[in-house]
């Protein structure tokens, strides 16, 4: 997650704004975040901008919302900055909409661009930086433990053996004697998003004499206790995706959660025909945990997500971490005549790195409208 600090220094721009016919401008990640001062764009208190908070989830419906929004608004939220910040963009993940709008701003070669290399989330010697260094290069992360912090990799036995139930208990384990966020990459297969939070909430929040739940679609139950995590944005609680909060009031009609921000506590209210908009949380998609951090993370990579077996995925999940980081592998490519594995799930994730290109026009649009920026040697 982009954060103030991570801006350092106040920004000098450059960028011709007229040329698109806006003032100043900086992405919205998430809609509602909070206001911050930028210098190089006039006045600070006629110039309060939009922080930038997950630019590489923007698709090119919201850029277009940002852009076409009206005149007051538009000095707010507007379509690109005076400096561009980027979060290893490589090797984070595109939006999920259409688009690729931060590689856009970044090939047109005509926005200032500020690479944030200080790494603040984890200690200095964490075996976890050392670990995503080595992804990005297409080489295989090593475990071990310093005073930093700890990786560990747990082999499970694949699918096929067992249904992948034993790489489930893997994950189970390790996260509750952890208190680790699961991160796993699709939603189906016995360690995707649906059976983990079934496992996971049975062991954390199991069901109690006087502790409320209500019964939902198919397995899924809420329970007093339970971390939910926000699928949709909902204005009216003020409540964005990729927020959580813990269920602290529940019954047939509405339930209450807690949930904590930069400003505090608060308790938002929702109606049960809103719940669709909560999932539970104890495990969660790699595209949903990202601008997220907690302290300790479960990575699951299994030969049953073959087609999410990516390098992408797997630096996004394992930099969630700020201190350890426990990858489970389960299962790879077999040699069909013999059964045995001859790449791991592992070794198949660090090695793709080919990136679906999206034919946006994106940049070649802003590269022709947009001046080149003037060098300072003339």
């Amino acid at each position: 997650m982009l954060r103030r600090d991570d801006l350092g220094a106040e920004t000098d721009g450059a960028f011709d704004h007229q040329a698109l016919g806006i003032d100043a401008a900086v992405f919205v990640g998430r809609f509602g975040a909070q206001d911050v001062q930028v210098a190089g764009c006039g006045r600070a208190s006629d110039r309060q901008l939009s922080s930038i908070d997950g630019v590489r989830g923007v698709d090119d419906r919201r850029a277009l919302t940002l852009a076409l929004d009206d005149s007051e608004q538009r000095e707010r939220d507007a379509f690109a900055g005076d400096q561009v910040a980027q979060d290893r963009a490589g090797a984070e993940l595109a939006s999920v909409g259409p688009g690729s709008v931060l590689r856009d701003l970044i090939a047109c070669g005509r926005i200032p661009l500020t690479l944030l290399t200080v790494i603040k989330r984890q200690g200095e010697g964490s075996p976890i930086v050392e670990a995503a260094h080595a992804i990005n290069h297409g080489q295989l992360p090593v475990a071990r433990s310093t005073a930093a912090g700890d990786l560990y990799i747990l082999r499970a036995k694949p699918t096929s053996e067992d249904g992948g139930m034993h790489a489930q208990r893997l994950v189970v384990e390790s996260a509750v004697r952890l208190g680790a966020q699961v991160i796993t990459p699709q939603h189906t297969s016995p360690v995707g998003v649906a059976a983990l939070n079934t496992a996971l909430q049975a062991r954390l929040n199991p069901p109690a004499t006087g502790k409320p739940e209500v019964a939902l679609t198919g397995d899924l139950v809420f329970r007093v206790g339970d971390r939910l995590i926000v699928g949709k944005n909902n204005y009216q609680t003020e409540c964005f995706n990729g927020e959580t909060g813990e269920i602290v009031e529940l019954g047939p009609r509405t339930l209450t959660l807690r949930m904590e921000d930069a400003e505090g506590e608060r308790l938002i209210e929702y109606a049960r025909d809103d719940w669709s908009q909560l999932q539970l949380a104890y495990a969660i998609t790699s595209h949903r945990a990202q601008g997220s951090e907690w302290d300790n993370v479960v990575v699951v990579l299994s030969q049953s997500h073959y087609l999410m077996l990516q390098r992408n995925l797997l630096y996004t999940a394992l930099t969630r971490a700020r201190r350890r980081a426990v990858i489970i592998v389960s299962g790879g490519l077999e040699n069909r005549q013999t059964g045995r594995i001859h790449k791991t799930a592992l070794e198949v994730a660090v090695g793709n790195d080919r990136i679906a290109r999206r034919y946006s026009g994106l940049a070649e649009r802003l590269t022709s409208a947009i001046a080149a920026p003037v060098r300072a040697d003339g």
